[in-house]
């Protein structure tokens, strides 16, 4: 089933696959967006594989404290909060199965 990116719940009629047809739509206005709970796990991650570059010893420990030092972490929800603590913790736990991947 390789049908990433394709909407399923979409309202809109099928079009055909020529871009040319369907105006582009330019947005001059900044839109203020809040990072998702995904975003603000990954971006810990990242920051913690840079940092640490392969070495396992207190990766954990560091992607957590980067989490809890992203600025938009303290002005989420409570469950919001919990689900990027819980993306950081499931990936670290499971570093060395992704690695073997």
């Amino acid at each position: 089933s390789s049908r990433r990116g394709v909407c399923l719940f979409s309202t809109s009629p099928a079009t055909s696959s020529s871009p040319s047809k369907q105006p582009k739509q330019k947005s001059t206005k900044k839109k203020n967006v809040q990072p998702t709970a995904r975003s603000i796990a990954i971006n810990a991650l990242a920051t913690s594989a840079a940092s640490n570059s392969g070495a396992h010893v207190n990766a954990a420990a560091f992607a957590t404290q980067q989490l809890e030092q992203d600025e938009h972490y303290n002005e989420m929800e409570a469950r919001d909060r919990a689900f990027a603590r819980l993306l950081v913790a499931t990936v670290e736990r499971r570093l060395g199965q992704i690695d073997g991947v």
